[in-house]
């Protein structure tokens, strides 16, 4: 049998799962495609307070969004509904800081005038 006809043969092997594959660091402007540099320098800001830490979740989760696309995988979906879970919290903890920091002002005023 020749190699050509060896290969046309169907075989009897069931397929397997499908395993979810890694989605490519591609971006595709105006008909060019760019690869980008696995390991490439990120500029990230200085994480010292929630609103920070916020904005840079925020960056994360539409970077990571746009890679996905419209219907991601379900491990991706998963990964970026967690992400925004610390968007959520992150927000949360920021009012929670600001409203504190406006008690403590009020209560600084009051013990003043006494």
């Amino acid at each position: 049998m020749s190699k050509k006809a060896h290969s046309r043969q169907k075989s009897n092997a069931k397929p397997t799962s499908r395993v979810p594959q890694p989605t490519q660091c591609v971006i595709e402007k105006a008909n060019t495609v760019k690869e980008l540099a696995v390991g490439a320098p990120v500029r990230v800001s200085r994480l010292d307070n929630l609103k920070a830490c916020r904005s840079e979740l925020g960056k994360l989760y539409r970077e990571a969004r746009k890679r996905a696309g419209r219907y991601p995988l379900p491990l991706e979906a998963k990964r970026l509904a967690d992400v925004l879970a610390g968007v959520r919290a992150a927000i949360e903890m920021e009012e929670f800081e600001h409203r504190l920091q406006e008690f403590e002002n009020q209560f600084q005023a009051r013990r003043g005038r006494s």
